[in-house]
């Protein structure tokens, strides 16, 4: 018998170029109390807010949810690091984004995936082996309108022109190129 969770669900609204993914996140939701875990879903209230609500939720969850794309995910787990405690075993993206390239990274792409690694989590405590995967991170410190801000990068970095083409990687653009992109 698995150990019922406490999951901290970090949902961007925006997440697939904008796409309403509100059944779908219905039916994840719903599964997830089905299996015996404890929810608390919070959405984004746009660029940047998956950093407050990781940080906050760091403090009551065992697991964090990053429900979005690469985008989510980076801002939960930046969260995450500078919540400064906490009792937070792990960050696990799930796949409603365009491209979701952490999730294939860590062989959580697909739901049935996260599922099994939330299965073994609870059953056994423990995260290594069960979809689970150690990751660098970059830290960047930085300044904005005068105050430091910290974020962080996971799988690539980008400054200069790599970093201006990001920035117009808009919805659109995204509907009009696919993942692949």
């Amino acid at each position: 018998m698995s150990k019922s969770l406490s999951l901290g669900v970090v949902v961007n609204p925006k997440a697939k170029a904008g796409r309403d993914q509100s059944a779908r996140l219905s039916q994840f939701t719903e599964r997830l109390v089905a299996a015996g875990h404890r929810l608390r879903v919070e959405p984004t209230a746009g660029p940047g807010g998956g950093i407050e609500l990781g940080r906050e939720l760091a403090a009551e969850s065992d697991v964090l949810l990053a429900v979005g794309g690469d985008g989510t995910f980076c801002e939960v787990v930046g969260g995450f690091l500078t919540a400064g405690g906490g009792r937070v075993r792990g960050v696990a993206p799930v796949s409603f984004g365009t491209g979701n390239d952490v999730a294939r990274h860590v062989g959580l792409f697909r739901e049935e995936d996260l599922f099994r690694a939330l299965e073994g989590l609870g059953r056994t405590g423990e995260a290594e082996g069960m979809g689970s995967r150690r990751m660098d991170v970059l830290e960047v410190r930085c300044w904005k309108d005068g105050r430091e801000i910290v974020r962080h990068g996971f799988l690539f970095a980008a400054v200069g022109f790599a970093s201006d083409i990001l920035r117009y990687t808009t919805p659109t653009v995204k509907r009009w190129f696919g993942p692949q992109l």
